[in-house]
This record gives C-alpha cells, sequence and structure tokens, in this order.
C-alpha cells in the first residue's frame, strides 16, 4: 500500500511517528490514552489507535496487513478474531436433530459474525474420554477462544476441563451449571413448544399419545409434562403413554432390537430402537406419537407404516428441527407429521459471542431463554406441517397464548401427580403431590423435575403393549432394581447396564 493511503486511513501513525523522531523524553513525558483495537470501550478517546464502535476499539483496513497483530480486517474493520470449537455429543450427517440446529445456529452466526472462527466436531461422546481428548486439541492445537458443547451428558467433564483452562470460555448447552469465570450453560425453554405441541396432537387424538422419551433427565420429563398439560388443556381425559430409549440415540448396530407383532405380520424382525418403541406404542392404541431422540426415526417409521397400508390415522410429532417432517432421502413433507417443537440457536449463539467478542460476558449466571411471538428471535419455536391439515391460525394464537403468558403457564394447574414430586429434594416424595392451580413452579424445582403429572403412563410390563397400563413413574433408584426394565434400556455408552438412568443423578 502508498504510504499516502495508509497515513490517511491511520492519522494516529504520524503521530507516533513525530513523536519517535522527537526522542523517548517526549514519548514518556506524553501520556498515550485509552486502549488498543479489540478492546472494550465506551467512548472514542477510549480507543488511542480507532474509535469505540459498539463497546470495542477498531479501526477502519481493507486488509490484514493494515491492522496491528492480533486484529485482522473483519468487514473493513481491525478486530480481535474469535476462534470456536463446535464438539457436537453425535452426528450431524443425518441433518435432521439436535446436533443439525447447532450446526446451523453457528453457521449462521458465523455469516452475521465476520470475526468468528469455528470448526466442529462430531461424536463426541461422554464417558469415553472424547470430550478430554477434544478439549485438549481444541485449546492446545487449535488454541480456540471458546469451547461449545451441546449436551447435557457431557456437562461434568467439561466443568473439569474449564478449571484446567481458564483462558478459554466454555458454553455447555441444556445443563445447569456454572463456575463465576469461565463456564456457563445455556438452553432455552421449549416446553412452551411442547405445550403447544400437546394441543396439535390432541387436535388429532382421541383418547391416547405416544412418546419416545430419550435420555432420562429432568430436561426430557419436562418435555414430556408439557406435551401432555398442552393436550389435556384440549381434552381433560387424554393419557400420554411413555416408552424410554435411554440415551439421546440408538447408537448401536442398525437394526438390532426384535419385534415380533402384527406391524410385522407376526414375523420376527429387527429395528433400531426408536421404531422399536414406536411399534410399541401403536400396538398399544397411540393416535399421535411424539419423541425426544436426535433422529426423526420414528417420524419416518410412522410414514413407512401408513405408506405401506399397516396404520390409518396415526401420526407424529418431529423433535428439534424447523424440518423435523421433512424426509432427508425424498425432501418431500412426510402427510403423517403434524409438525416439530424445535430450535433456532442463530440469535442465542450470535448474542454470547458478541458478548464475549466485546466483554460483556457474564460467567456469574446461566442462559435460559423463553419463547417470544417473533419465530425469527425466538430459541424454541413450533413449525406447523403444511400437509397436516390443521389450521394455522389456531396454532399461532397456541404459540401467543404461552408466549405472553410466560414458560410458568407450562406447568400451570391444578392437576395431581404420580407420586414422585419432592419440591424439597430430600429424597423422599412429598405428603401431598398436587399441583395447585395458583402455584408456580419454582426455577429450582424446574431443574429438577423428576416426576409426571397425573395422565402420563406407562405399562405395568413395558414389553407387553397388551398389559395393564398404570401410572407413569419417572426411573428412580427403586426402577434400577427392575431387571426387565433395565435389560430392555438402552443406557448411556460405555456404563453398565442400569448405570445413568436414574433421574435425580442426571440433574
Amino acid at each position: 500500500m502508498e504510504v499516502s493511503l495508509f497515513i490517511k486511513r491511520h492519522p494516529w501513525v504520524v503521530g507516533l511517528a513525530t513523536s519517535a523522531a522527537l526522542g523517548c523524553t517526549f514519548v514518556v513525558e506524553s501520556d498515550i490514552k485509552g486502549s488498543g483495537l479489540g478492546t472494550v470501550c465506551a467512548a472514542n478517546d477510549q480507543c488511542h489507535a480507532g474509535v469505540c464502535d459498539n463497546g470495542i476499539c477498531v479501526a477502519s483496513c481493507t486488509v490484514d496487513g493494515e491492522c496491528p497483530s492480533p486484529t485482522k480486517c473483519f468487514a473493513g474493520k481491525c478486530q480481535t478474531p474469535l476462534k470456536v470449537a463446535g464438539l457436537w455429543i453425535g452426528p450431524v450427517t443425518e441433518g435432521e436433530g439436535w446436533n443439525s440446529t447447532h450446526q446451523e445456529g453457528m453457521e449462521e452466526a458465523a455469516k452475521q459474525l465476520p470475526y468468528l472462527n469455528w470448526y466442529r466436531r462430531e461424536n463426541v461422546l461422554p464417558f469415553t474420554g472424547d470430550v478430554d481428548k477434544m478439549v485438549d486439541q481444541a485449546v492446545l492445537e487449535e488454541k480456540v477462544d471458546v469451547v461449545v458443547l451441546n449436551s447435557f451428558s457431557q456437562r461434568e467433564e467439561m466443568m473439569k476441563k474449564a478449571e484446567q483452562y481458564k483462558h478459554v470460555k466454555f458454553l455447555n448447552c441444556s445443563g445447569d451449571n456454572f463456575n463465576g469465570h469461565n463456564a456457563i450453560s445455556y438452553d432455552g425453554h421449549i416446553e412452551q413448544s411442547w405445550w403447544v405441541a400437546g394441543r396439535v396432537a390432541a387436535s388429532k387424538a382421541k383418547k391416547r399419545l405416544g412418546f419416545v422419551a430419550s435420555f432420562i433427565t429432568p430436561e426430557v420429563v419436562r418435555y414430556i409434562s408439557a406435551f401432555y398439560l398442552g393436550a389435556r388443556s384440549v381434552n381433560k381425559d387424554i393419557k400420554v403413554e411413555v416408552q424410554w430409549l435411554g440415551f439421546w440415540v440408538d447408537y448401536k448396530t442398525p437394526e438390532s432390537y426384535p419385534y415380533k407383532g402384527p406391524l410385522s405380520d407376526n414375523q420376527d424382525v429387527k429395528l433400531y430402537r426408536e421404531d422399536l418403541l414406536t411399534y410399541r406404542l401403536i400396538d398399544s392404541g397411540a393416535e399421535v406419537i411424539a419423541h425426544s431422540t436426535d433422529s426423526q426415526r420414528p417420524v419416518r417409521a410412522i410414514e413407512r407404516l401408513t405408506k405401506d397400508g399397516k396404520i390409518h390415522d396415526v401420526y407424529s410429532i418431529s423433535n428439534d428441527n424447523k424440518a423435523g417432517c421433512v424426509d432427508l432421502l425424498t425432501k418431500q413433507r412426510m402427510q403423517s407429521c403434524l409438525g416439530s417443537p424445535y430450535w433456532n440457536w442463530t440469535p442465542l449463539y450470535i448474542q454470547m459471542f458478541e458478548d464475549i467478542h466485546r466483554g460483556t460476558w457474564r460467567a456469574d449466571q446461566n442462559r435460559n431463554e423463553v419463547m417470544i411471538i417473533d419465530p425469527a428471535k425466538s430459541v424454541p419455536g413450533f413449525e406447523l406441517n403444511p400437509a397436516s391439515g390443521i389450521d394455522s391460525n389456531a396454532v399461532r394464537s397456541y404459540v401467543t397464548e404461552i408466549s405472553s403468558r410466560g414458560w410458568e403457564h407450562t406447568f400451570a394447574g391444578p392437576y395431581e401427580t404420580t407420586g414422585q414430586r419432592d419440591r424439597d429434594l430430600d429424597g423422599l416424595a412429598d405428603a401431598v403431590q398436587a399441583f395447585g392451580a395458583d402455584e408456580k413452579m419454582s426455577e429450582t424445582e424446574y431443574n429438577t423435575m423428576c416426576w409426571f403429572p397425573k395422565g402420563v403412563i406407562e405399562k405395568f410390563d413395558v414389553t407387553d403393549p397388551k398389559s395393564a397400563d398404570v401410572d407413569g413413574r419417572v426411573p428412580d433408584e427403586d426402577r434400577v432394581r427392575d431387571t426387565k426394565f433395565v435389560n430392555d434400556l438402552e443406557g448411556p455408552p460405555g456404563v453398565p447396564p442400569g448405570v445413568g438412568i436414574v433421574c435425580k443423578k442426571n440433574l
């Protein structure tokens, strides 16, 4: 670049050059005020090398060479780059579930934040050493500023790494941990979306809904409860039957679970566990089946059975992804899918990375975003499948209601519970189990919710759709002693049967 042009863009350089020419004494006596580029500011006079732009010192540029290290030229401004590692618990390649929503949010954030440089690693499983290995690589080799982990089940390992690498920021999705200096959790009140989903499901069902439940955590318990309470607000007699997967996804050999019943013409077949649980729920009479797994296997199973003529008038609710009702292979909307509670991580990722970049990020509190009426700005949302035949205006009114009344309205009473409510966390069920008409759920109970409203049910023998209905109970220490239940579950990877399936241990 020509010297004259450089000086025109950076007049502060002339002052420094003149100072140097006048000798060291002048430089010492002159008080150069302000901070360098990339530092936090409130006014222009706090930036000795540029101007204060939205809380950070910047200078104009066209190429990196015009910016003093460590800043670089982003969108015409010298700014400090922010390097981020996204360590996703599962695969993005299927493009249909939890991990793909984080991928989409991060990609869109990078488009809107030019200083953001990021990469991802998939299948960073807990309990296997993957988290330690990938965090070490991110910090020591890639020199990242921020590590993002997108699963509650990665939280314990993340917190240990945060103590080891205190100069790095750590963000963990769906947990409830922060350490006050470099690690927090972030989430959204998607139970509001599940309340909407329950109302949508109840518009198609008369008696019975089903839920393929994933990992046994308060988070998933909230989804199921909100789904039921939304449906109950439409039909007070409706029931929701739960079948537990035990982890976020069937990670074992494809088609490894046996099934023999009416949906297979009484022939022995092997299925993914998500499909097996969906078949069980259909066999027990579920008219709409929702799920909280990391894939859309239950949705595809219902669509496949519908097209094959095996079932009629059975519908699904997809999960996590706004496009959850779209078949990945055909790119067509699945007619049996009604809609999806979904995540839009873009606004939250943008806000958190901007806070870190501008020095306003807080490590003394977690983030839990509520649903808002504007879907572009809301982290949790609900997408109605246009092929469902359900009135979109009615669904918009559900979203407006639950958004305007707040997340607490999701769990509004009065109703009875199935007997496990423990508000004081003393390990014993409360004497009074009812949830009152004027009662509001506390943040503490929200984060530790391991109980169901009465109306959530399960089978006496979870493997037998013909066995009697009983009140649904969130798996606890007593359930671990039920060998048949434990052996039927697919628990977290790398742990013995029965480990990792007690809700109160997965807080």
